[in-house]
């Protein structure tokens, strides 16, 4: 068991077995053999959660220029997409039986 979705929080502990491997290697068998049995020690490992942190000054006006850039170029992809579409549409035709029109709605 790991200690994932746990939830815990500052002062609690996690405890966890940790499994070593087998004492002894494994042979060649055959029919009549039996099975031998190795053995393994289990023990136990822990975790006590402690919070650290800093207080960093921050500002929303460093991150606006990257979200406009981004937001940029997403609207270049949108562009580029919608002219290919138009392209295919274009070259294609449209289907008047089913009435399909692209139109650009940006």
């Amino acid at each position: 068991m790991d200690g994932y979705g746990k939830e815990l929080h500052k002062g609690e502990t996690f405890t966890w077995n940790v499994y070593s491997d087998v004492d002894t290697q494994g042979t060649t068998l055959d029919e009549t053999t039996t099975m031998p049995e190795a053995k393994y020690t289990i023990t136990q490992h822990s975790l006590t959660v402690t919070e650290y942190g800093n207080a960093v000054p921050f500002t929303g006006y460093l991150l606006a220029p990257c979200f406009l850039r981004l937001l940029g170029l997403l609207s270049l992809k949108c562009r580029l997409m919608w002219q290919a579409m138009h392209s295919v549409v274009t070259l294609l035709g449209s289907n008047s039986r089913e009435g399909s029109v692209l139109t650009k709605t940006m």
